[in-house]
C-alpha cells in the first residue's frame, strides 16, 4: 500500500476512534443527564410540594393577617392593605400622649386597656358634670324667675313711690306757698325785733353803767368786810395751861384745865420750859374732874430737867379760850364718816366748817382721793381748798395727829 493510501487509512483510523470516544462520551453524557434530570425532577416535584405547602401556609397567614388587620386597621401605606407595625408603633405613642392611664404601656392591647379606663373615667365626670348643668339650669330658672318676681316688685314699688313722690311735689308746691307767706311775716318779725334789740342794747348800756357804779361799791364793801374778817382771832399760839404739880417717879402729874375747859381723857399736850420755851415732853390726859386733870408722863426729854409746876402746856388743836374752826378735806377718815367726824370734833369744843375761810384754824387731811380714770393718787396740793388753806395760813394737820391730839 502507497504512503498516501496508509496515511490516509490511519486518517480514517483516528476520525472512527475519535467518533467512537465521542459516542462513549455523548452515552455517558446522556446517561449523566438523564441521572441528574430525573434527580432535578425529584427535586421539582418536593419544591413544588413545598410551594403548594408554603402557599398553603402563607395563604392561611395572610387570611389570619386580613382579619386581624381588618379588625385593627392601621394598614398605613400597605398595598397588602395589612397593619403596619410602624403605623401601630405611632398609634400607641399617639395614645401614650393622648391618654395618661397609657403612658407606661408597651403593647396597644395594654393602652387600649388604660384608654377605655380613662375613656370611662372621662364619661362620669361628663356625667357629673351634665348633672351639675343641670342643677345649675334648675338654679338658674329658679333665680330668673325670682329675678322675674323682683323684677315685678321692684317695678310696682317704683310706680308706687313715683306716686307718692308726685303728690308730694304737690303738697311740696303747697307747702311753699305757705312758706313764702310764713317768711314774708317772719321778716316783718324781724324787723320789728331789730327795732327792740336796739331798745335794749340802749337800755343794756345803761344798766351796765348803773351794774358797774354797783360794782364798784360792792368792791369797797367786800374789801371793808375782808379786813373785818382777818381781823378775826384764829387760835392764839399761846399756852393752853400749865403743871399744878408732877412726881417723875409715878410718872403722873396735874394740869389747870378740866372738864369746864372740854378737856376729855386722851387729850395729849406738850409741856415746855418757861424759860427757854424747849420741849420738856409730852403728857396725855388719864381722868379729868371739873377744873383739873390727871395725865400720864408719856415722854421726858432730859431726865434732869423734869416736868414741874407753872410749866406751861400746849395742844396743837385744843385751844381752851374760843372754839376752833377745822374744815375737813378727804375720802374718807379711817373708820369714821365725815359726820361722825363731825360728832366727835363738836364733842371736843372744835367746830366744822364747809369751806376754808378767813375764820379756819385747821384743814384736817383724811384719806387721799384717787383719779376714777387712772386710779393715782391726787396729790393734796393740786386740790383748791388745800391751796387756798396755803395762801391763808391755814394749819394742816393729817388726821392721824388730829386723833393724837385729841386722842379720838
Amino acid at each position: 500500500m502507497s504512503a498516501r493510501n496508509r496515511g490516509a487509512a490511519q486518517v480514517n483510523v483516528i476520525w472512527m476512534i475519535a467518533i467512537c470516544v465521542m459516542l462513549v462520551a455523548t452515552a455517558l453524557f446522556a446517561f449523566l443527564s438523564q441521572q441528574t434530570a430525573a434527580e432535578l425532577e425529584i427535586e421539582i416535584q418536593s419544591a413544588k410540594a413545598d410551594a403548594v405547602a408554603a402557599n398553603a401556609s402563607a395563604d392561611v397567614s395572610f387570611d389570619k393577617m386580613s382579619e386581624l388587620s381588618a379588625v385593627v386597621g392601621f394598614s398605613g401605606e400597605s398595598s397588602a392593605g395589612h397593619a403596619s407595625p410602624q403605623t401601630v408603633q405611632l398609634a400607641l405613642e399617639e395614645m401614650q400622649g393622648t391618654f395618661p392611664g397609657a403612658s407606661d404601656s408597651a403593647t396597644l392591647e395594654s393602652a387600649g386597656t388604660a384608654a377605655i379606663g380613662d375613656y370611662n373615667q372621662v364619661v362620669r365626670q361628663a356625667r357629673d358634670l351634665k348633672s351639675q348643668v343641670t342643677q345649675l339650669q334648675n338654679d338658674l330658672r329658679s333665680r330668673q324667675t325670682a329675678h322675674s318676681s323682683s323684677l315685678g316688685d321692684k317695678e310696682r314699688t317704683i310706680s308706687t313711690l313715683r306716686s307718692d313722690m308726685d303728690d308730694l311735689r304737690s303738697s311740696m308746691s303747697a307747702a311753699n306757698v305757705d312758706l313764702e307767706g310764713q317768711r314774708d311775716g317772719l321778716r316783718d318779725q324781724v324787723r320789728d325785733l331789730d327795732r327792740q334789740v336796739s331798745e335794749l342794747r340802749l337800755r343794756l348800756e345803761n344798766q351796765d353803767r348803773s351794774y358797774t357804779e354797783d360794782a364798784r361799791v360792792a368792791n369797797q364793801r367786800r374789801d371793808i368786810l375782808a379786813q373785818r374778817l382777818a381781823a378775826v382771832a384764829r387760835r392764839a399760839e399761846t399756852q393752853d395751861g400749865t403743871i399744878l404739880s408732877a412726881n417723875m417717879r409715878i410718872g403722873k402729874a396735874w394740869i389747870d384745865l378740866g372738864r369746864m375747859d372740854r378737856v376729855q381723857p386722851g387729850m395729849e399736850f406738850e409741856v415746855s420750859s418757861p424759860l427757854t420755851g424747849d420741849l420738856k415732853g409730852r403728857i396725855r390726859v388719864s381722868s379729868v374732874e371739873d377744873n383739873r386733870a390727871e395725865c400720864v408722863i408719856l415722854s421726858l426729854a432730859d431726865k434732869y430737867d423734869p416736868m414741874i409746876q407753872d410749866d406751861p402746856i400746849a395742844n396743837a388743836v385744843f385751844d381752851p379760850t374760843r372754839q376752833p374752826v377745822a374744815v375737813l378735806l378727804g375720802d374718807g377718815f379711817g373708820s369714821f364718816s365725815r359726820e361722825d367726824m363731825r360728832i366727835k370734833l363738836s364733842e371736843v369744843g372744835i367746830r366744822i366748817a364747809d369751806e376754808i375761810s378767813n375764820e379756819a384754824d385747821y384743814l384736817i387731811l383724811g384719806t387721799p382721793f384717787f383719779d376714777e380714770e387712772t386710779g393715782d393718787v391726787v396729790p393734796w396740793d393740786s386740790l383748791d381748798s388745800y391751796k387756798l388753806a396755803q395762801s391763808m395760813s391755814v394749819t394742816v394737820l393729817p388726821f392721824r395727829d388730829t386723833m393724837s391730839w385729841l386722842g379720838l
